[in-house]
């Protein structure tokens, strides 16, 4: 194949001396490429480097596509592609390491997959602008691009097409009608999602949050939001697989009461997430969901789950609760847990399932209600030589240690008190006592502590003596409701929310001549703990100006008379103009005219209220407009002038 190379050769003394071997840096020419009869390029050399600026015909023939993996691995570091080409096929621009920045001339072309996946330093970007698909891992692991911006044609975004990419925001256009899964997944350094409000298939919420139109699906969390808190959204029943992971922000997350699903790597890897609030009603806990979740130290399982399969992997759990209803543990749920302690089994589990507890190194005891009739041989997998399994005499689970030689008690059982979300005077959250059947019970119960909740009671009385089982008694709690009182130009009003409820209030009608600016203190996004008092802030939206004053100077000639008319733009109610100039002249009105003999003399127009007080901005000064009203008065000035009022010419003159 004919090659055509431009290069620029650098000699060194050394070179000289060592034969005069010349370093080359290459630029790509169309030298570089094969073009088969379809006028599609299919390849281009593994050499070529540099910018390639594609014409619209190569060899007689009129360039129409971008062939599958044709530029594949290539250096080049910046490609033009010609308004010709219509199809860019799979892979065409796979892992090319230099490739920083790409432009689209053409206008309607048709994207395969992966075309620019894995060219970890592009940058730019600027697409067709009648671009209407975006296909799968089109842009997937281009970790420098920052920002895109998508054509309002734009409708289909497929499955990971910007997965761990770099993007700061999105924002989504109109059109766009499908958003795969994992498009934006793993974008570490976006900071939020938006929408356009016409579109009918998408939104986003006030924390940025990207959702289904209505509101059913969580599809992704910006992964660098300012929310450290989030509370999903009443109405929501799935979040979306890998819709938290990794996201480097979040320390709280609390379900809505409609939240069925929670998707496969949810909440994985978000190393900062410190509580998990879910919600009674949730089914299940997908795969991996909470995996590395290295902060989270304390969950409750809800009665409602059946099924969460690995969802606790590796996590940094020390206190357990399963709620009564649960049926199963699930395969390999608290897998590599290696801080767990605490475990409270209900009487409604039957089941144990392969690697619920594998490698959970610090678990040394665990209670088993003789309701269990099922425990996989692996359950306990790398930490059966150190655990004592507490079991009902002749259950299942006694026969299970015996024949798995792992260490067992029976004829003990334990009263585990549970403060179900609070803690102790301690700090702890559980509380265990070891009795034999018979034996007097005395436990003097605390109360424990638990911010937003009042404590109602246990969720049942202890017994005088210790029955032939084990027993878990829970705090029961009612949430607190507080009051957030807004001030409102010195008026009153009172609002009640629960603990960690949506706050939402209008903003209040501002008086005329402003707008609201905000709460003083700010609003929280959801009630604290605590009753709480704002002050509306307004500012002052009025405005006056002198009109075509454009300059704030004018010159004029002695004996001319400048008009001037002065406009205000959002007046407060009854309130009027007032002008007043240096030389002591004033009025009120909307227009002013004046003469001066000699000087400058400076014109201030001032927004005044009902009672002729000057209107205030937010910081305290008036609301005003000024001009320099300078007069030629030299001898040839003053003759004209004499001539001009001798035959009464008019001498109106006004602002250009």
């Amino acid at each position: 194949m004919n090659k055509i190379k431009k290069y620029i050769c650098l000699f060194t003394v050394l070179a000289i001396i060592a034969g005069c071997l010349p370093f080359c840096v290459f630029a790509a020419d169309t030298g570089d490429l094969t073009v088969n009869s379809a006028g599609k390029i299919t390849s281009c050399v593994s050499s070529a480097s540099g910018e390639l600026i594609i014409p619209e015909t190569i060899n007689g023939k009129t360039v129409t596509a971008i062939g599958k993996e044709a530029f594949k691995g290539c250096n080049l570091s910046s490609v033009e592609i010609p308004a010709t080409v219509n199809k860019i096929e799979d892979r065409a621009f796979f892992a090319s390491p230099n490739l920083y920045s790409v432009k689209f001339k053409g206008t309607d072309v048709t994207f395969g997959n992966s075309v620019f996946a894995e060219c970890d330093n592009l940058l730019l970007v600027t697409l067709p602008s009648q671009l209407k698909e975006i296909k799968a891992n089109d842009f997937s692991q281009c970790h420098s691009l920052a920002g895109i911006t998508f054509p309002e044609t734009l409708a289909y975004i497929g499955d990971g097409a910007f997965e761990s990419s770099g993007l700061m925001q999105v924002s989504i256009p109109a059109n766009v009608e499908y958003i795969g899964k994992n498009a934006f997944a793993n974008c570490t350094n976006n900071r939020a999602f938006y929408v356009e409000s016409s579109n009918s298939n998408y939104k986003r919420d006030d924390s940025y949050a990207l959702l289904t139109k209505d509101g059913s699906e969580l599809i992704a969390f910006p992964l660098k939001s300012e929310n450290k808190s989030y509370t999903v959204p009443e109405g929501v029943t799935v979040i979306a697989e890998l819709a938290f992971a990794n996201s480097s922000s979040i320390q709280n997350v609390t379900l809505s009461s409609t939240v069925k699903e929670i998707g496969p790597y949810a909440f994985s890897d978000c190393k900062a997430l410190a509580e998990a609030n879910l919600n009674e009603g949730l089914e299940k806990i997908g795969t991996l969901a909470f995996k590395n979740c290295t902060a989270l130290k304390d969950v409750t399982v809800p009665s409602t789950v059946t099924e969460f399969d690995s969802a606790f992997y590796n996590c940094g759990l020390t206190n357990v609760t399963l709620a009564d209803g649960i049926t199963a543990i699930s395969r390999a749920a608290f897998d590599m847990c290696k801080d767990l302690v605490t475990v409270s089994i209900p009487t409604s589990v039957t089941t144990i399932s392969a690697g619920a507890f594998k490698d959970c190194s610090s678990l040394d005891s665990l209670d088993i209600p003789g309701s269990v009739t099922s425990i996989d041989k692996s359950a306990f997998l790398n930490i059966k030589d150190k655990i004592v399994l507490y079991v009902e005499d002749g259950s299942y689970a006694e026969q299970f240690a015996q024949e798995n030689s792992i260490q067992y008690k029976t004829g003990i059982y334990r009263i585990v008190i549970n403060a179900t979300g609070g803690v102790f005077a301690d700090g702890s959250k559980t509380k265990s006592y070891n009795y034999h059947p018979g034996e007097s019970v005395s436990i003097a119960l605390e109360n424990p502590l638990r911010t937003g909740y009042t404590f109602t009671g246990w969720s049942s009385v202890l017994p005088e003596t210790m029955p032939e089982y084990s027993l878990n008694i829970s705090a029961v709690w009612s949430i607190n409701t507080y009051t957030v009182t807004t001030v409102i130009n010195g008026e009153k009003t009172n609002y009640s929310f629960e603990y960690g409820e949506k706050i939402e209030i209008e903003a209040p009608d501002a008086p005329d001549g402003s707008a609201f600016a905000r709460w003083t203190p700010s609003l929280p996004k959801t009630m604290p703990a605590q009753n709480i008092t704002v002050t509306a802030v307004f500012t002052v939206t009025t405005k006056i100006y002198i009109e075509k004053n454009t300059k704030g100077e004018k010159t004029i000639n002695i004996g001319d008379i400048l008009k001037m008319n002065a406009v205000v733009m959002n007046p407060v109610e009854g309130g009027g103009i007032k002008w007043a100039a240096s030389n002591g002249e004033s009025k009120t009105g909307n227009s002013f005219s004046i003469s001066p003999e000699k000087g400058t003399v400076t014109v201030t127009v001032t927004a005044v209220d009902a009672d002729g007080r000057p209107v205030l901005d937010d910081n305290g000064k008036e609301i005003n407009d000024t001009v320099k009203v300078s007069v030629n008065s030299g001898f040839f000035r003053v003759i004209i002038s004499f001539f001009k009022n001798l035959f009464k010419i008019d001498r109106s003159v006004y602002l250009p």
